[in-house]
């Protein structure tokens, strides 16, 4: 089956009016597709809610379906309540679960950006993070953040409460170092990006390595610095590798595919951050860091 044939069965990317090729792997890599790419942080609910964060402002913003700001959650500091660089949110249920990086621990609001509750703080015991980044929910309906510095993944539930960790330092074998972001796939298998070691680990829910990918160099297939990941409804993995200024696209078992790179509107290189899917299928790609809008061009490098 040929590429083209792969993704729309999966159904889970759209492109632009003017593309000639969507999916991954095959004989027509030479034509290029394009996604959009966006300078902006986002999360999207099943209802089509967006929630964008800004590290550098220090706040939250949540949009409804229709694109509508309804209200911004912001406050600088280390207070109770306060944001110190966030860095991903997830929702579940009522609540939204933001990752308040520079402070260690995670910020609860409710639909109406009130705060709720917060959980978590910098430390060494085993439900403490060193920094937190990227969270995701697992079809079993908990929160697993990364836990950088730990070189580990958190598990809670939606009140807090610690349930496990996933992963411990090492540069090779089932070793995790700086762990960045996190994606299930369809089997219920956690993809983590092994930044440190230019590589993915994936995992069962239950924290035992399944297999690994990728791997640090700046071959095909190999990572300088990745960090986001998103995987399709085909199960092709597409990951984000700053130092090359890459996506890298591997199929469901981790064989490399094809390698995407980054552009701007006006063609000026740029550097792909974190990933998610939009509600109208599209491939949202953070543009780093200055990037006021732009394109991402499939094409076979």
């Amino acid at each position: 089956m040929q590429r083209r044939a792969l993704l729309r069965l999966g159904g889970a990317i759209s492109v632009l009016a003017s593309a000639v090729v969507t999916g991954c792997g095959g004989s027509d890599g030479a034509q290029t597709a394009h996604l959009r790419a966006d300078v902006r942080n986002l999360h999207y609910d099943d209802a089509g809610n967006a929630i964008e964060w800004s590290p550098e402002n220090n706040w939250v913003r949540f949009y409804d379906s229709s694109n509508q700001l309804k209200w911004t959650f912001d406050g600088a500091g280390t207070s109770v309540g306060t944001l110190n660089w966030p860095s991903g949110a997830v929702t579940l249920g009522e609540r939204i679960y933001v990752a308040d990086f520079g402070n260690s621990r995670i910020i609860v609001l409710d639909r109406q950006g009130a705060l709720l509750t917060q959980f978590g703080e910098a430390g060494p015991d085993r439900d403490d993070f060193s920094f937190v980044h990227e969270p995701v929910v697992g079809p079993d309906q908990l929160l697993y953040f990364c836990d950088p510095l730990h070189h580990r993944v958190q598990v809670f539930d939606g009140n807090g409460q610690w349930q496990r960790s996933m992963g411990q330092f090492g540069t090779e074998g089932e070793g995790l170092n700086y762990p960045e972001s996190m994606a299930f796939d369809a089997e219920g298998l956690l993809h983590v990006v092994d930044s440190g070691n230019g590589r993915v680990v994936v995992f069962t829910r239950q924290g035992e390595v399944v297999r690994t990918y990728g791997a640090l160099g700046s071959q095909p297939g190999q990572m300088l610095n990745p960090e986001g990941i998103a995987i399709d409804r085909s199960g092709y993995v597409y990951v984000s590798d700053r130092g090359q200024h890459l996506v890298q696209i591997y199929d469901g078992q981790g064989q490399f595919k094809e390698r995407a790179a980054v552009f701007l509107s006006n063609g000026t290189p740029a550097v792909p951050g974190e990933m998610c899917w939009r509600p109208d299928g599209m491939l949202h790609v953070t543009a780093m860091p200055d990037a006021s809008k732009g394109l991402i061009s499939r094409q076979y490098l």
